[in-house]
This record gives C-alpha cells, sequence and structure tokens, in this order.
C-alpha cells in the first residue's frame, strides 16, 4: 500500500510538473487579513477544484498529494487589471476560463473574511509573478468552498470603459 502511494505521488508530481505545485504559504485568512476578491462565470457556491479545467495537470501541495484550490485577488483593484490584461495570463490565475469566453459573462465576486474558513491556508499564486493573486487550501487538500452574499457579485461588463472596450475589439 505505501508503495503504491508513492507510485501515486511521483505519478502527479510528473504530471503537475512546476505549474501545479504549490505557492509561498501566507497564513490564514486572519493573515491576509481583508475581503478577497474572484473572477468567475456564475454566480452562487465557489466549489474549489483538484486541477484546472484548462490545463491536463493536477494541483498539489508540498507533500505532492492533490490540493484543492480556490484561487482569489487581494483587492478589487487588481482583480479588475488582470481582467483586463491578458488572457492567457488570466487563465493561468484563475484556471477556469475558456478561450472565447465573453465579458458578460464574468462576474466579480467579493468574499469577506467572516465568510472563509480560518483553518484554510492561504499561498502566494507559484505560476504568476507580481501579482495580488492568491489561492485557499486546507492542509490535507480536501475539498472546500464559499458563497458570497447577497449583493456581493456584480457583473464585469459594467467596469469595462471605452478603452477596454477597444482592447478586445482589436484583440
Amino acid at each position: 500500500m505505501k508503495l503504491l502511494i508513492e507510485n501515486w505521488r511521483q505519478y502527479l508530481k510528473e504530471q503537475s510538473g512546476v505549474p501545479g505545485g504549490p505557492g509561498d504559504a501566507i497564513g490564514t485568512i486572519r493573515d491576509v487579513g481583508s475581503d478577497l476578491y474572484r473572477i468567475s462565470r456564475r454566480e452562487g457556491v465557489v466549489q474549489s477544484k483538484n486541477k484546472p479545467s484548462d490545463r491536463s495537470y493536477y494541483y498539489t501541495n508540498r507533500l505532492g498529494d492533490v490540493e484543492h484550490r480556490i484561487y482569489f485577488f487581494s483587492s478589487q483593484d487588481e482583480a479588475l487589471g488582470h481582467l483586463f490584461s491578458d488572457v492567457g495570463e488570466l487563465s493561468a490565475v484563475i484556471g477556469d476560463f475558456e478561450k472565447d469566453y465573453k465579458i458578460s459573462d464574468l462576474f466579480i465576486t467579493t468574499f469577506r473574511s467572516d465568510d472563509i474558513p480560518q483553518d484554510v491556508t492561504f499561498f502566494k499564486d507559484p505560476e504568476v509573478n507580481n501579482s495580488s493573486a492568491i489561492y485557499g487550501a486546507y492542509d490535507d487538500g480536501s475539498a472546500w468552498e464559499v458563497s458570497p452574499r447577497e449583493g456581493d457579485t456584480q457583473v464585469a461588463d459594467k467596469l469595462i470603459n471605452d478603452e477596454e472596450d477597444d482592447y478586445y475589439e482589436n484583440y
């Protein structure tokens, strides 16, 4: 059994490589200390994922075990900045976008500190430097979810200005 587990861990490491590996630990929501923002294609419950929908690798923690993550931004300004920057980078940060998504299908959702489980640990995104993108995961890698409160979600297309409209028309 032990050999089977070690073989499975080795397989996951080979499949995941650096992209799915862990980021640098920040701490719990008490250490993050503010509301978190997520860009999503849907409203309601946000469930953690063990792999990005647009990639083949699994997320893994420091022990090499599969880890369920939810990605956030630590500020709304940073979330908006990444929303309108580069589609490839956005896909890497969030992990659940399609190439041909419509801005009107996207929502920016606020999750208040009190709504995040206190024992979820947060990490910097290992794929994107110079960003406030972070993810939360339980130490044992198990799945988790969080729901926005009523009124804490807004449609992203209401936040687009004329300059950003032009950018996407020419993209």
